[in-house]
């Protein structure tokens, strides 16, 4: 980043650039001076399923070139490192990181590493040591691997386009083929069925569902259903995709369509 002096030319106390407030000059050259900004080690992940021999990292800020490592839990202690990826500097989101099928553990651990030899080359422990702050070694990140099935709805806008409206699911955590299927509202509770969309196991964002917009009600409900054969063909009420269950209820949550 750039800081730059300008001087208080205009209303006291407010930037009034470009209109006034010029810069500062010393020899016809303004006053200023570059700087690199820092962020402290971050992390963000959610529990889930290990899919197609990886794990995903929502977010991830590291200072310069780094590392994203799991680790296996050994004794409640940090075991060894089973899977990495590499970071920028800066912001990272949706970081995949293979990992090590068989020497998974749940929970798993993350820790953030320097990529200060080779870029690009994991050399750990010759070179590219763990991330530290303050002089502290960050400590260990845990996630779980068996989250179950997880589904998060918000309100939304109701917004009508060709006699269709689009919902969107925010977050859906499976850790089997699903649909996530839209019910109309009958007296607060799911009615008819109006629309469905199929979702591999694994973390999903923003999952969109189109429904005819003479069927919606004001609150909607959304239901995870199971692919119970995984040929991606709703069957249900009348095959075998029915509705999955955490401690004997149905997976459900329900959201409003806001009218502007």
């Amino acid at each position: 980043m750039l800081a730059v002096l300008y001087a208080d030319e205009g209303e006291a106390q407010r930037f009034d650039y470009p209109d006034g407030d010029a810069p500062q000059l010393v020899n016809n050259v303004p006053v200023a001076a570059s700087f690199h900004v820092t962020f402290p080690p971050d992390v963000f992940v959610l529990d889930q399923p290990v899919v197609n021999g990886e794990i995903v990292v929502e977010r991830v800020v590291s200072n310069g070139p780094g590392w994203v490592v799991i680790h296996y839990e050994d004794n409640d202690e940090l075991g060894l490192i089973i899977g990495f990826a590499p970071l920028v500097d800066g912001v990272n989101e949706q970081v995949h990181v293979p990992i090590v099928e068989t020497a998974v553990t749940d929970p798993l651990y993350i820790m953030l590493h320097q990529d200060t030899g080779d870029i690009g080359e994991f050399n750990f422990p010759r070179e590219d040591p763990q991330v530290t702050y303050n002089d502290i070694v960050m400590t260990p990140i845990p996630f779980g691997i068996n989250p179950g099935n997880i589904l998060y709805t918000q309100d939304q806008p109701l917004v009508i386009e060709d006699d269709t409206v689009t919902v969107s699911v925010p977050l859906v955590i499976v850790d089997i083929d699903t649909w996530v299927v839209i019910y109309a509202d009958a007296a607060g509770s799911p009615g008819d069925i109006l629309g469905q969309t199929w979702v591999a196991a694994g973390i999903h964002h923003d999952v969109q569902i189109t429904v005819a917009a003479d069927a919606v009600t004001d609150t909607l409900h959304v239901i995870l259903h199971h692919d119970a054969d995984s040929d991606q063909n709703f069957d249900y009420p009348d095959g075998a995709d029915n509705p999955l269950q955490r401690n004997r209820h149905i997976i459900q949550a329900p959201f409003d369509l806001l009218t502007p």
